[in-house]
């Protein structure tokens, strides 16, 4: 399958200081080919994000309870998870080529991490995070929404929504403060 750098502005509508330059490297998903350029569909039921009624739930719950709410970004979130199911191969662009690759007609190598494009990488991406919270404490709160978790820290329950890359988490300010920390070094 191909890839593809996309560059882009965040915050572009807001004056020029604002802006924050964004690149992201995508496997071209859409089109995924055998070795003899066949094109390869995927089974693309690979789990679901968040429902938004249990997010609104928790971010209910924290606002009652006198609490505040914060989201955040995870970072290169997809390239966290490594790649499951049936080996993928990567065709670079040309000018990503090292040197050495100059006399070669369609080189390739082995993708190994989730990428943006990829119909399997969020569900990679959520089994990582998953498994990253479990095992740092956090616990699921409810059986039926698998991305909706909560830990006590400084004496007081914070919960978190993962909504495919992005979290909210609700609490206190200490405690949110201290889960943030705890967060950023998973």
């Amino acid at each position: 399958m191909g890839f593809k750098i996309i560059v882009g502005i965040k915050h572009y509508e807001e004056g020029e200081e604002q802006h924050i330059y964004k690149a992201r490297g995508c496997a071209t998903g859409n089109w995924v080919q055998d070795i003899f350029g066949h094109q390869v569909f995927e089974d693309d039921l690979f789990g679901r994000p968040v429902a938004m009624t249990g997010a609104r739930v928790v971010m209910a719950q924290t606002l009652l309870k006198g609490g505040d709410l914060e989201q955040a970004d995870a970072n290169n979130a997809y390239c966290q998870a490594k790649l499951k199911g049936p080996q993928k191969w990567l065709k670079l662009p040309k000018h990503l080529w090292p040197a050495e690759w100059s006399g070669m007609k369609c080189p390739v190598i082995p993708l190994e991490r989730a990428l943006y494009g990829l119909v399997r990488s969020n569900f990679d991406w959520n089994d990582h995070c998953d498994s990253k919270l479990l095992g740092a404490g956090w616990r699921r709160c409810w059986s039926g929404e698998k991305f909706i978790y909560d830990k006590t820290f400084c004496g007081s329950r914070v919960k978190l929504v993962v909504y495919v890359d992005d979290f909210v988490a609700g609490g206190k300010d200490d405690a949110r403060a201290a889960a943030w920390v705890e967060l950023r070094e998973l």
